[in-house]
């Protein structure tokens, strides 16, 4: 191994105690898939400040390794290689990151633009909006708090609250929520609708319950149900068609 330990994959926008884990082992995968000899490289360190992750490389390797991130630099890497590369980008811009890999010198051998790379975006839209999902994941300051929360829907949403909700959402971090708040929407060069941010302004526990119980707490609600509800509603859609 070479004794020198000063390459590092440096993540901007991240500190060492608001990166999840999970995250991290994401891109040291990516990263990996980048060598044509990842045996040869090694992590020796997570360095203070952004994310700067320290490795060294076995000796006699070191020109190989190189020349691999070189041709993903140049493009003419291998199209797994590329492949990868282009993984770390997408997560970098989800994450609004970005990242560079440096050599012993401190010069940038590949940089990783990420979330600076403008998206070409044909429309977007704003609007309410209420999401159901895990919130697994919660940081910041209190100038700039970020959650993230796995849903059904709309996948792993990236969204942003003010600090005094941020101290309410402590007590939900790892559970099942309802988030209520101010969503944008991105329609991209596939004319595909996506979530693309979330200003979240309230936060309700969901509560967990089987059919039989949802059933049996609308037996128990108080109301004078129509002998034929079916038919109520298709006299009330037959009137609404007759008034167009």
């Amino acid at each position: 191994m070479s004794e020198d330990h000063n390459y590092e994959f440096k993540i901007e926008g991240f500190k060492p105690d608001t990166m999840p884990f999970d995250r991290l082992v994401e891109y040291f995968g990516k990263l990996r898939a980048m060598f044509s000899n990842p045996a040869a490289v090694h992590l020796v360190g997570i360095r203070e400040g952004s994310v700067a992750n320290a490795f060294a490389i076995d000796q006699g390797k070191e020109s190989d390794v190189l020349a691999d991130l070189r041709q993903v630099q140049v493009g003419s890497a291998s199209k797994s290689a590329s492949k990868a590369y282009e993984e770390i980008n997408r997560m970098l811009s989800e994450d609004g990151a970005e990242a560079v890999f440096t050599d012993k010198n401190g010069s940038n051998i590949v940089a990783f633009p990420g979330g600076i790379v403008e998206k070409p975006l044909l429309r977007t839209a704003v609007g309410d909006i209420e999401i159901c999902g895990n919130l697994y994941h919660l940081a910041g300051t209190p100038n700039s708090v970020k959650l993230r929360v796995e849903t059904q829907e709309y996948g792993k949403v990236n969204a942003d609250a003010d600090f005094k909700l941020a101290i309410r959402l402590r007590g939900f971090l790892f559970e099942d929520v309802r988030l209520v708040g101010k969503g944008q929407w991105e329609r991209g060069p596939d004319k595909a609708w996506r979530l693309g941010s979330l200003h979240v302004t309230d936060v309700h526990r969901l509560q967990k319950e089987t059919l039989s119980q949802a059933l049996k707490r609308l037996e128990g609600v108080q109301i004078d149900w129509p002998d034929d509800p079916i038919g109520l509603m298709k006299a009330v859609r037959e009137e609404g068609e007759d008034n167009q």
